[in-house]
């Protein structure tokens, strides 16, 4: 009787350490699957999708998602392995690494995988192949999926502050005015490493765009300067709300 305990004892200690891990652990080169989604004009779910090579799953809720923080789930090996198997049946790696798209208040998606020798990247909002949009619909079927593990509560995503002129200024997001003739999807690839995201037009006649990016990789004061030594941007200015005053 004591050995059964004990066997059992055994058998539910594996299977907890089986199913938890360290966050802070994680390494970025151990990713083989993983699914970004942007913003858009609107309220589309933005979140990051990594898919490790052990089968350790994270999910990180950013903005309008029903699950905003950082979560975890365990992919079964079988699971994976048939992922797998699905990216280098539609040669993922010789398909290009970007669908150019006009339409910029679309979502930015983009996907990576890794084959155990190299990785490739694709990103697009619109025009893609069939196949490629039903491996992100899979993926976007397992970031929707029910028993995920809370692993930190999600920060404020609009940290905001008060100036002394009794305005609130949103620290992710700025007001940029593009010069003529930029194109907007090209111009937003080279800030994809900041999460730089179109929120919307300030206004229909005017050439003002309102954007937010990632506080967790750049600070608002680098991303100004780093706009306003830009040549394609005309000018750059914090986003400023106007606050209700009691009479």
């Amino acid at each position: 009787m004591v050995f059964r305990i004990l066997a059992l004892l055994t058998l539910f200690s594996v299977l907890a350490c089986s199913s938890t891990k360290d966050i802070s652990k994680l390494k970025e080169k151990d990713i083989v699957i993983s699914l970004k989604k942007g913003s858009c004009y609107g309220k589309c779910a933005v979140y990051n999708l990594h898919i490790y090579k052990d089968g350790f799953v994270t999910f990180e809720g950013i903005l309008h998602s029903e699950k905003l923080g950082l979560f975890s789930k365990i992919m079964t090996k079988e699971e994976l392995n048939a992922l797998q198997k699905e990216f280098e049946a539609i040669g993922f790696m010789d398909l290009p690494s970007e669908y150019p798209s006009e339409i910029v208040d679309l979502p930015l998606v983009t996907m990576m995988y890794h084959n155990g020798q190299k990785s490739k990247t694709i990103s697009g909002r619109t025009d893609r192949p069939k196949d490629l949009l039903q491996l992100q619909y899979k993926l976007e079927k397992l970031a929707n999926s029910a028993s995920w593990k809370l692993e930190k509560a999600a920060e404020n995503p609009n940290t905001t502050s008060t100036n002394t002129d009794g305005n609130k200024a949103s620290e992710n997001q700025l007001i940029i005015e593009p010069a003529e003739n930029v194109s907007l999807t090209n111009w937003f690839q080279k800030y994809q490493r900041y999460d730089l995201q179109l929120i919307k037009k300030v206004s229909p006649s005017l050439n003002y765009w309102l954007v937010s990016f990632n506080l967790k990789l750049i600070s608002q004061k680098e991303m100004i300067k780093l706009l306003k030594g830009d040549r394609d941007i005309k000018s750059v200015e914090v986003n400023r709300e106007m606050e209700v005053r009691d009479r």
